[in-house]
């Protein structure tokens, strides 16, 4: 019997359920993975309104880590919400334990609710100290404006915005375009070293939640199921687009 792939999965919970750490876990066993959690903070919202955020504290966050990082070794890492700075370091610290482990990073800085999901001195600290340590940043259009500094309003910006990220120490991006005012929904992916890379699929209308969480869950279980970047993209971008198009009905 082959041994399913084990992907650790490092983010908050949702108390709604319809993002974070419980959207990431669902996607993981779907695709047919085993997922081992840490958790970095508890928030309380719902689909509309954000009521808090409690991080989780440093000694049980360090706990958490060393129990999903025991036994049999895991074949990659998701990360989503980073709360704070202390957080991030201990994060890092794991991950230097592992440089050869892929791990895709999707940098929640806030929720569909308007929920502040990372202090706003952790950008830097993380765009300087984390994104190296990463195999793949996942941000939207809005969270690749405020690590760049870039407007992010068409193809163009989202090509410098990628650009930027690679300057900035990690070795791909794919920065998400969902959001653009285009009848496709286009992503594009930059490596260390190559040309733009662009994957699209209809744009299916409906407001949705989770929709980075997913994306960035699915490439991160093909990566630990042994698939390059490019093909574990472009399988999560359908496996999305497909998800969506059924529950939009």
């Amino acid at each position: 019997m082959a041994v399913k792939p084990e992907v650790v999965v490092i983010a908050g919970f949702d108390s709604s359920g319809g993002a974070g750490l419980t959207v990431d876990g669902e996607t993981v066993r779907f695709l047919g993975a085993t997922p081992r959690f840490v958790v970095t903070a508890l928030t309380a919202q719902t689909d509309e309104v954000g009521l808090a955020v409690e991080p989780t504290s440093a000694s049980i966050l360090r706990s958490q880590l060393e129990a999903a990082f025991s036994g049999v070794s895991p074949h990659a890492v998701k990360i989503g919400m980073l709360p704070n700075r202390e957080t991030a370091a201990i994060v890092a610290t794991k991950l230097k334990e592992c440089p050869e482990l892929p791990v895709v990073f999707d940098p929640a800085l806030e929720s569909t609710s308007g929920l502040s999901l990372m202090d706003e001195d952790c950008i830097p600290w993380i765009r300087d100290e984390l994104f190296s340590l990463v195999s793949l940043v996942t941000p939207n259009l809005d969270e690749a404006r405020r690590f760049t500094g870039e407007k992010c309003k068409d193809r163009r910006d989202m090509v410098r915005a990628a650009e930027n990220f690679l300057s900035f120490g990690t070795r791909a991006v794919l920065v998400k375009g969902g959001h653009l005012a285009d009848e496709l929904a286009p992503d594009c992916l930059l490596v260390r070293g190559g040309a733009p890379m662009w994957f699209e699929r209809p744009r299916v209308g409906g407001d949705f939640r989770g929709t980075g969480c997913r994306l960035s869950s699915a490439i991160a279980m093909r990566l630990a199921a042994g698939d390059d970047l490019p093909a574990a993209v472009r399988f999560a971008k359908t496996f999305l687009t497909d998800h969506l198009l059924e529950r939009a009905g």
